[in-house]
């Protein structure tokens, strides 16, 4: 079983049941903070990600990369403003 994840944003005390796979959260009231243009597109290349993994084959491997690198860098401007606009 794996630890629990805090939440990015300095003293939120809030956690999450992480996995092995999972090194950083948002907790929901942080992510809210988040501008909604931004929001959604995580969640698209979120969704993206998730149906390029369960696609077999090395064929698609630079569609992977692609969407990982993607979602990589909309993630960390979720971060950033996650921890700009912090705790009330």
């Amino acid at each position: 079983m794996a630890d629990r994840i805090r939440c990015i944003v300095p003293f939120c005390k809030r956690t999450h049941a992480g996995n092995d796979a999972e090194e950083e959260w948002i907790c929901p009231v942080h992510f809210a903070r988040v501008d909604r243009d931004l929001f959604k597109a995580y969640n698209r290349l979120h969704a993206k990600a998730v149906d390029a993994e369960a696609t077999p084959g090395p064929a698609d491997a630079p569609l992977k990369i692609e969407v990982y690198d993607a979602i990589t860098k909309v993630w960390k401007q979720c971060c950033k403003q996650a921890l700009d606009r912090g705790a009330p």
